[in-house]
């Protein structure tokens, strides 16, 4: 099983992760 594939997923979920929660605390802030 290669693993390259796994390493990017992995990176590309926890760069979508980051942007969410980034972007949830924003609209949070925001909301105040």
């Amino acid at each position: 099983m290669d693993v390259l594939p796994y390493s990017l997923l992995l990176s590309w979920l926890a760069d979508t992760l980051t942007t969410c929660v980034f972007m949830l605390s924003l609209l949070l802030y925001a909301d105040r």
